[in-house]
């Protein structure tokens, strides 16, 4: 039986897709995390626990805010997507690209 890969999606509400407003769609980070979920699981058939988190909340910023305040500093975008707690995306929480950073993790079967 294979054990969970946990990806967290930190998001930012007031933040994320500022410099792309007039694409279309622009779908949340949350909406994504969803979208993640179900790609990854259902039409995949990966085994993963998607968690997203929007760090336009006090609690959440507290909570997360060595994290951020680093990703600050590189200057990287939210959302920033984590894939067992190592950083495989910024910017982007695109359901694609998160299953080939999660493929590219999975040990090869023997």
């Amino acid at each position: 039986m294979s054990r969970f890969m946990d990806i967290l999606i930190i998001g930012h509400s007031e933040e994320e897709n500022r410099f792309c407003r007039a694409c279309t769609p622009v779908y949340t980070s949350e909406q994504l995390a969803q979208a993640t979920q179900v790609y990854l699981t259902e039409t995949l058939g990966m085994p993963v626990r998607v968690t997203h988190v929007d760090a336009a909340r006090p609690d959440v910023f507290e909570q997360y805010m060595d994290v951020i305040r680093a990703a600050r500093r590189e200057g990287l975008r939210f959302p920033l997507v984590f894939v067992d707690d190592e950083l495989v995306l910024h910017g982007s929480a695109e359901p694609y690209a998160i299953a080939r950073a999660v493929q590219q993790r999975e040990p090869v079967a023997s």
